[in-house]
């Protein structure tokens, strides 16, 4: 009986830590933030012509980079122990950024549709809002500019989904509004950039 208790609570502490970046991954990208050419590490989706937004995906080291970034310009001390958990959390965050020559359209939700499927119940949902992470974790990538010929409209919406649910291969985003769904698409081979 005890043995069976110490391996549940061995397997949950496990589970938690696995849940955020290891100290080693969180200090390889405060290295990497520090280097003289630095570039965020995030992905666009490619979305239809014209579209009222722009979905940027950015994962904990892309947003440990970034914050990084800012407290090596700041001349400020940075390690490990400074990240807050939002950042570092294994999740990938997408930002909806409202171009300000669109319509205003309200976006209602976010969801990761796995390729091939045909039913609305296979929609991957975002993860619960927690107050004060999406704040943390909402920021823009800093080397990110938007598109030629507009700019953003007020402040990104931000859902964050866990990268242990996201699918295999391409991902497909929908961007439920209130006029109807925007599919977005970030191909397999851009994935990388989703760090």
């Amino acid at each position: 009986m005890r043995i069976a208790i110490i391996c549940a609570i061995a397997l949950g502490y496990q589970s938690i830590q696995s849940a955020v970046l290891s100290d080693d991954e969180i200090g390889e990208a405060i290295a990497a933030a520090k280097q003289p050419r630095f570039e965020s590490l995030y992905v666009e989706a490619r979305g239809p012509f014209a579209a009222d937004f722009s979905v940027v995906l950015q994962g904990p080291i892309g947003r440990v980079k970034d914050v990084a970034r800012e407290a090596h310009e700041s001349y400020k001390p940075f390690a490990a122990a400074n990240v807050p958990s939002a950042i570092k959390a294994r999740s990938v965050t997408a930002l909806i950024v409202t171009h300000s020559d669109g319509r205003r359209v309200q976006v209602k939700n976010v969801v990761v549709m796995p390729l091939g499927a045909s039913s609305r119940d296979a929609a991957i949902q975002p993860l619960p809002r927690v107050r004060g992470a999406d704040e943390l974790s909402g920021h823009l990538p800093r080397s990110w500019k938007p598109g030629y010929g507009w700019q953003p409209a007020g402040l990104p919406v931000s859902y964050r989904f866990s990268e242990s649910e996201l699918p295999e291969g391409d991902l497909q985003l929908i961007v439920v509004t209130e006029m109807g769904d925007r599919r977005y698409t970030v191909r397999a081979a851009d994935r990388s950039r989703m760090r």
